[in-house]
């Protein structure tokens, strides 16, 4: 049986099929939520399984785009819905934690101009208990230099934010950057998740009612 592996929480649209000794993953810049179909159907295609063969679907939860969570999410839960395979869900920031490692990884993701996602189970006692921010520019400057983090994991905004570049130039934290990496170490999140058909998405920045 076969591992199904959605990212709608990013630009476009990521989706990758795990087996035992068995990998396959497709991205797709463009896709929008009446494609994912489509985009599932390239992979099935792409790594000849059948959907009858997957058993355990993980969808990125978020932070992301309030469009991108809301159809992904329901994309897999109608996957899901007949209960021929389980749903799984985990939070995008927790996720990308994995490129590096869960006690020593940082991750920085871009919001909205001038505010970030930030995650840093380096400075917690549990990777469980991490606490996830939209924060300014400013806070997350205070927050890396006093990090324990090693790694930080980074999109092409972080990373090319001035603020930002001390602490990476000058060799404190390693930088990995999220779009050149894969799904598969996404798949260690069935340990630690339990599955529920109902997902919700994690937005964590307030609507612009809210501020």
């Amino acid at each position: 049986m076969f591992d199904l592996i959605v990212d709608t929480s990013r630009t476009g649209a990521r989706m990758g099929i795990f087996g035992e000794k068995f990998s396959e993953e497709i991205f797709e810049t463009n896709a929008r939520g009446e494609s994912l179909l489509n985009v599932l159907e390239n992979l099935l295609k792409k790594a000849d399984v059948s959907l009858e063969n997957v058993s355990r679907v993980l969808v990125l939860r978020g932070p992301g785009s309030f469009t991108g969570l809301r159809t992904g999410i329901a994309f897999c839960e109608g996957l899901c819905f007949t209960g021929k395979r389980k749903l799984f869900g985990v939070s995008t920031l927790a996720a990308l934690t994995l490129y590096g490692s869960k006690e020593s990884t940082a991750v920085i993701l871009r919001a909205r101009s001038g505010y970030w996602y930030f995650r840093d189970s380096a400075n917690e006692s549990s990777f469980f208990e991490t606490e996830e921010h939209f924060w300014n520019t400013e806070k997350v400057q205070q927050c890396l230099a006093n990090t324990k983090a090693k790694n930080v994991v980074v999109d092409s905004f972080a990373i090319a934010e001035i603020a930002f570049q001390p602490f990476f130039s000058e060799g404190k934290l390693k930088t990995i950057l999220e779009s050149e990496q894969g799904l598969l170490p996404f798949r260690t999140a069935f340990e630690w998740e339990s599955p529920s058909l109902v997902q919700e998405a994690n937005y964590i920045q307030p609507s612009y009612a809210e501020q």
